[in-house]
């Protein structure tokens, strides 16, 4: 995955496209009910990245420097005290460029959304994005009890943990191009946009990952406990317990899989199949020349 291929340029010389590690949870939470607890998970991520990982954070519609000053006004948004019904906050290692570390937090407030928009479906969510290098420098046994310690922090409806193309918000239309093609050859990839899919995410799982994460809520609309999910999975394939669930670990590395060369990510398709009765029809293109197209690229293990 370090090729030069999984990487562009853009016309300033800004790395604008980056291949890297994604993690995401949604939550059917309330900010104000989660807000100390989203400050934990951020919390354990600072702490597991290296506290120097995150430069830049969003003031307005810019990257701004962190420094202290505005690092603590942000934490303060995580607490009990949060003022804020609502909140969105973006940290990341660059500023112009595809960074290699990020982590955003968008909190909504339901009750408002519901009453105003009528939005029955919408989720808040956090993100967090690795540099692709971390795999081989923490191992991926440090990684998966990472993203297991973050994901009993919060009460995940879903999530997952995947390889994933990563590009500037202000190049995405440039570098579309180029990510599209890519996620069509390697189905381990990934084209994330948390922002679209917690709109509409409601109690459906995204998709089929190298991890995947179901709240017990999507278990019972699977039919399975954790000890049935097992034995339908088989051996090669764990089944982590949550607090408020499980993570399905399909293989012990994450995997980019090439269809060219046959290489379809079988345990990945094996998970997919089980649980396809709650997978997401996702409503964004994310860079796909038709909302057809990217339906069937995320219906990808099941074809």
């Amino acid at each position: 995955m370090t090729g030069p291929c999984f990487e562009k340029r853009d016309q300033d010389g800004y790395l604008a496209l980056r291949a890297g590690l994604v993690f995401a949870l949604y939550f059917r939470n309330s900010h104000r009910d989660v807000a100390e607890r989203v400050g934990r998970v951020l919390g354990k991520y600072v702490q597991f990245v290296g506290a120097d990982a995150l430069k830049f954070t969003h003031v307005g519609e810019e990257m701004r420097p962190l420094t202290e000053k505005r690092w603590a006004r942000e934490l303060k948004e995580l607490t009990a005290q949060s003022r804020k019904k609502w909140c969105e906050l973006t940290f990341a290692s660059e500023d112009a460029a595809a960074p290699e570390y990020k982590f955003t937090y968008e909190g909504c407030d339901l009750v408002a959304s519901e009453r105003e928009y009528g939005n029955t479906t919408e989720m808040s969510f956090i993100e967090a994005v690795y540099a692709n290098s971390i795999v081989e420098t923490r191992g991926c046994v440090a990684i998966v009890g990472h993203f297991l310690e973050l994901s009993s922090l919060l009460p995940a409806s879903s999530g997952y943990a995947s390889l994933a193309l990563n590009w500037t918000d202000s190049s995405q239309i440039a570098v579309e191009q180029f990510a599209w093609p890519l996620a069509k050859r390697h189905p381990g990839l990934d084209l994330h946009d948390p922002s679209a899919t917690s709109f509409d995410l409601h109690s459906r799982v995204r998709n089929a990952y190298w991890l995947t994460i179901l709240g017990h809520e999507q278990l019972a609309a699977l039919k399975l406990t954790p000890a049935a999910l097992r034995e339908r999975l088989g051996p090669e394939i764990l089944v982590h317990d949550l607090p408020h669930g499980v993570a399905i670990q399909a293989g012990e590395a994450p995997e980019l899989g090439d269809v060219n060369r046959g290489e379809r990510l079988p345990l990945v398709r094996k998970v997919a199949k089980v649980i396809e009765p709650i997978l997401y029809r996702p409503h964004a293109y994310f860079g796909a020349p038709t909302h057809d197209d990217f339906v069937e690229w995320e219906r990808r293990h099941l074809l």
